[in-house]
Order: structure tokens, then C-alpha cells, then sequence
């Protein structure tokens, strides 16, 4: 029996009532394709996932609240990219760790880039906050990146290390609220938008005429998920930068981690990719199936289930193989048999739900404006 609609759903039928929501046409192709991924859905992906018989929504790229062209042009990816090929697997404890233990952790991973500490040239500590134009909690992760500065430029001073005051988060997540909520942080997102009277020193990341590739560190006060590092790790790559990993007060695990006992779940090649960030993902799976076969569909399989959670990821812009070896722990937890705070069926229908809601309120023409 179908449960009821959630509060979301309730809002959603407000505004449209009201009036207040944008209306869409879709392509013919547009169309085509939705219908083409509807016949290929299971039966327990849910109705939410389905096109409705009235007009839909399409999504738009959310224009940044502070322009993001003042110097050159930086762009947010669609898609969570993958953490780099040689990305520290965990992080760098920069409260316990000596300054000789950090600097040699760096060069560590330098090398496997082609490069050391001494002819890297310079590094370049990126840390979240929030944009003083748009928010008064805006520190973040200042004090921690200066306490990483201090060791790190005390220890190898033939580096030149600069910090990225300049990139601002601009988007709110409200994560003290639902930081713990499964579905709230695979389906929220940062932004980032480019500040430059925040810069106390040059940033060459930021000069058009720069053409080498600027290395970084992600510094952090604390680290829960993993989600701020995954993301501000993609808005660097994406914009040029080499991501060597991140430090943060501890030292734990980023990266997707295997273990033994989910190396007999069946899934195809990709998902089983050594050379990708794919550790999590057989428990992942196995974790789904066994929730989708207790809500009754006996019809899911380990390699079924992941690839319908994959799509419904890509509709929040992120992926199975960009995800943390926290973010995986805690969707694992989620739809734990035992202790089951949602159903994978569930899961599924609020992600789709979601980001059905997250269309309409991006739409920038009212019905009547002209």
C-alpha cells in the first residue's frame, strides 16, 4: 500500500495552486529520453521517478549569487567529478600530526604527481567559508587552515604557500540541522563563487594567463561525511587544479575503502573498478537489495539496485563513484534491515521527489510574466 505523500509533495501542490510555479514545455528529444529511461526503471524505483501526464519541469544551472568571472572564469561541474587518480586516501591529521609527519605526507603524495616539495613551487591551501555578502558565520575553515599554514611553511620553506581566500561557498546547507540525514546530503550541494577583494595575497589559480597547473590542499576543522571535501575537490578539479587530498582535525578515511566479505556480490565490471573509487560499493549494493527484497520486490538484484541509485544520484549531480567512504556508511546505516530508518524503495521515491521540487523552484519565468 502506497504511503502518504510526504510534506514535500504538500508544498509543491501549494505553490502550484497559488499560482507561483513556472511552467515548461519539453522537447520532443527531451521527452523521448524520459520515456526511454522510464521503460528501463524496476518496478520498486517508484511512481516519483516516472513523467507525470501533465507538463514537466526541466532543470536549469542555478545562476551563483556573486558572479564568478571577476578574474577568470571558474564554473561549478555538473556532475560531482571523481576524486583524482593519486588522491590521499585518507586525511592528514594537522592537530596531531608533527610538522615533519605532514610536510612528509605531502611529498609523499607529490610524488606520485611528478613532483616534491622542492620543485612543486608552490602550494595553494583551499578551506570552506561561507560569502561575507551573503552570510555573518563565514569562517569555517580559517583557523584550521592557519594552523596547517603555520606547521606546513615552518617545515618546508622552499614552498610557497598561498591560501584561496578569494572561493566562497554561497550556498547555506543547513547541516546542523540534517548534516545527519542520508538523504539530505546526497541530494544538497555547495556552491562556489570567486570573491576577489577577499585575496590578501595574489592567487595565481585565479589569473587568466596562468597556464600551470596549480596544486591544492583541502583544510578542514573537522571532517563528518566527507561531503564538503568531495565537493570543493571537484570545483578545483574541474577548474584545472591538482588536488593532492585534505587535513582536517583527524585522520580519516575519504576514499572509498574495500573489504573482503562483499567481494562475492555480482555487479559489473565498472562497479567493481579497482582503479576507480568503487570500495563501497558492493555493501552498497548489498545493503539495497536486501531492503528492496523485505519491501517484497523479489525482482531486485545487486547490479539492478545500484544502477537505479546511480540514476537517481545523477539527478542531484553527483554518483556512485564520487561518493565518500562516510557518505557510503551512513546510506548503508540508512536502509540497514535491522535497523531501517528508510527503505531503499523510499530512498529512491525522495530523491526523485526531490529534485522534481528543486526544478521548480529554479525556474526564473512566472506563468503570467512577460
Amino acid at each position: 500500500m502506497a504511503k502518504k505523500p510526504k510534506t514535500l509533495i504538500n508544498k509543491l501542490a501549494r505553490v502550484i495552486d497559488r499560482g507561483l510555479a513556472w511552467l515548461f514545455t519539453p522537447s520532443q528529444e527531451e521527452k523521448e529520453s524520459d520515456l526511454q529511461r522510464e521503460d528501463a526503471l524496476p518496478s520498486f524505483v517508484g511512481s516519483a521517478a516516472r513523467r507525470p501526464d501533465k507538463k514537466e519541469v526541466v532543470s536549469t544551472d542555478r545562476e551563483p549569487a556573486v558572479s564568478m568571472t571577476p578574474v577568470r572564469s571558474l564554473s561549478m561541474p555538473k556532475l560531482r567529478l571523481e576524486f583524482p587518480q593519486h588522491f590521499m586516501p585518507e586525511t592528514m591529521d594537522f592537530v596531531r600530526d608533527t610538522k615533519e609527519e605532514l610536510v612528509l605526507k605531502i611529498d609523499t603524495a607529490l610524488q606520485k604527481n611528478g613532483f616534491s616539495l622542492d620543485t612543486v613551487g608552490r602550494i595553494t591551501i583551499a578551506y570552506p567559508h561561507k560569502d561575507p555578502n551573503l552570510f555573518t558565520d563565514r569562517r569555517g575553515g580559517y583557523d584550521a587552515a592557519m594552523s596547517f599554514l603555520e606547521k606546513v611553511s615552518e617545515a618546508a620553506p622552499q614552498v610557497e604557500w598561498l591560501t584561496a581566500d578569494a572561493l566562497c561557498d554561497t550556498v547555506h546547507l543547513q547541516r546542523m540541522w540534517n548534516g545527519h540525514n542520508s538523504l539530505y546530503t546526497i541530494t544538497k550541494s555547495h556552491t562556489y563563487a570567486v570573491r576577489p577583494e577577499l585575496q590578501e595575497r595574489p592567487l595565481p589559480f585565479l589569473d587568466p594567463d596562468n597556464k600551470k597547473q596549480e596544486v591544492f590542499i583541502i583544510v578542514d576543522d573537522i571532517l563528518e561525511q566527507g561531503t564538503t571535501v568531495a565537493n570543493l575537490c571537484s570545483y578545483l578539479t574541474h577548474n584545472g587544479a591538482l588536488v593532492l587530498g585534505a587535513a582536517v582535525d583527524g585522520e580519516l578515511e575519504i576514499l572509498q575503502k574495500r573489504y573482503g566479505w562483499d567481494d562475492d556480490v555480482d555487479l559489473k565490471a565498472e562497479f567493481k573498478d579497482a582503479n576507480r573509487n568503487t570500495g563501497q560499493l558492493p555493501a552498497l549494493a548489498r545493503a539495497f537489495t536486501d531492503s528492496a527484497l523485505k519491501h517484497g520486490h523479489r525482482e531486485a538484484t545487486p547490479d539492478k539496485c545500484l544502477e537505479v541509485f546511480e540514476e537517481a544520484l545523477r539527478e542531484h549531480g553527483k554518483s556512485v563513484f564520487s561518493l565518500t567512504q562516510a557518505e557510503c556508511f551512513r546510506l548503508i546505516n540508512t536502509v540497514d534491515t535491522e535497523h531501517e530508518e528508510t527503505s531503499f524503495p523510499d530512498l529512491l521515491q525522495q530523491m526523485y521527489l526531490d529534485a522534481r521540487y528543486r526544478k521548480f523552484s529554479q525556474r526564473k519565468q512566472p506563468i503570467h510574466g512577460a
